[in-house]
């Protein structure tokens, strides 16, 4: 991790509280090996009033982050903040159903790609056979059991409110691989079909992973496969509910 990366996923972990010029030139030279001696004479401030603004930055930053950060150890507890981290961010944009191996922080071969959760605006214009059911349709695809998932109890509320509450068309799970964004995806779109909200929100939920980054238009061939789908069982099960059928 550079410093540049490293102050970055600051920006991103102290978002209502970020380092003033003063801690990030000490966190700078920190991360380059400079002693405080060293500082003081490169910032042009008493030797004494460096090293107790670097301490109060180590100690902020252990309060901040949840353990214990020093002069010797920072880089240490970044780069494990880093593997950690999930970087959740969202887009007014249109869905987006596409892939991009390697674009992932630390990303490697055989890394999973960003998730993306396929949403249905209640909104959309459909076909008059996928009238609206009292709950949203599901297809989970390949999607993992979650039924033991913990944790990531603010990212959970946070994207549920931008699709719920925001309308948010495209959302994107960023991280190092292996910290959890396929479990996150799933629970996310498992929690959304068990709210109370999702009824009004959507007329179906569909989970597919997009592991080795299949082409757009395999995608768009099994959502069609699977709206067909539904389409053909509403036309079969109609006359059958409305009159007496013999088979």
């Amino acid at each position: 991790m550079t410093v540049e990366e490293a102050l970055a996923l600051l920006d991103n972990l102290l978002q209502q509280n970020p380092l003033n010029d003063i801690q990030e030139q000490i966190f700078r030279y920190c991360w380059d090996g400079a002693t405080y001696a060293d500082m003081s004479e490169r910032m042009g401030y008493d030797s004494g009033y460096v090293k107790d603004t670097g301490a109060k930055l180590w100690k902020f930053l252990s309060d901040a982050l949840g353990e214990r950060v020093t002069k010797n150890n920072v880089q240490s507890v970044l780069n494990r903040q880093m593997r950690l981290a999930v970087v959740v961010h969202s887009t007014e944009r249109q869905i987006e159903l596409q892939a991009e191996p390697g674009s992932e922080p630390g990303s490697e071969p055989g890394s999973e790609p960003s998730i993306a959760l396929s949403l249905s605006p209640a909104s959309a214009t459909l076909h008059p056979d996928l009238s609206r059911s009292s709950s949203p349709h599901l297809d989970w695809g390949e999607a993992i059991d979650v039924s033991t998932f913990y944790g990531r109890t603010v990212e959970l509320a946070t994207l549920k409110q931008w699709i719920l509450e925001e309308s948010c068309r495209s959302i994107s799970l960023l991280g190092m691989g292996g910290i959890g964004k396929t479990a996150l995806s799933v629970k996310l779109a498992e929690e959304i079909s068990q709210d109370p909200g999702s009824l009004t929100s959507f007329q179906f939920i569909l989970w597919r992973t997009l592991r080795n980054a299949p082409p757009v238009e395999d995608i768009v061939a099994d959502l069609i496969r699977i709206l067909s789908a539904i389409a053909l069982k509403k036309q079969i099960c109609r006359p059958m509910s409305q009159g007496e059928c013999l088979g």
